[in-house]
């Protein structure tokens, strides 16, 4: 999980890691966050209380398939909650049309001949391993089918 700290006064989105730690649950040392809202306020002058803000955290998959400059569009604009759903919306919009054109496959043969090939990939892929890649695939129906089956050979089903 990563999380994005946007200012609505100055428009503005910072990228942050995550922040785990089972012995600060209250993240009183989030130096991170800490470190990011003091370069904030010194770059835009004032205090804290003059730049309201809210803090989301967003899967790391779904922020690789973030345009930047549409999201900051969004901050600016006041609307980056219905943005990040319209984004999901898009992604399982375009899997559904996918999955519709290769004729509603399900698991077996011949399955789903474009299922994760390097095509269907969405978002950046230079430099990130396969197991983290994001793919079009994911948002489908066919992944329940796919899911449905490495369940069952695991034995997760009751016999």
């Amino acid at each position: 999980m990563a999380r994005m700290l946007t200012c609505n006064r100055c428009k503005t989105v910072d990228v942050l890691p995550d922040y785990a730690s089972e012995n600060d649950p209250e993240a009183k040392f989030d130096t991170t966050l800490k470190d990011a809202i003091d370069k904030h306020l010194g770059k835009y002058g004032g205090g804290p209380e003059h730049h309201p803000a809210q803090l989301f955290s967003i899967a790391d998959d779904e922020l690789a398939l973030i345009d930047t400059d549409r999201l900051k569009q969004a901050v600016h604009d006041g609307n980056l909650e219905e943005f990040l759903k319209e984004e999901r919306e898009q992604y399982k919009e375009d899997a559904l049309g996918c999955y519709n054109t290769h004729n509603r496959p399900v698991v077996g043969f011949p399955g789903c001949r474009d299922y994760r090939n390097s095509e269907m990939a969405v978002g950046r892929t230079t430099g990130i391993d396969d197991a983290d890649k994001v793919y079009l695939c994911d948002f489908c129906v066919y992944q329940s089918y796919v899911d449905h089956e490495k369940y069952k050979k695991a034995g997760l089903y009751g016999k």
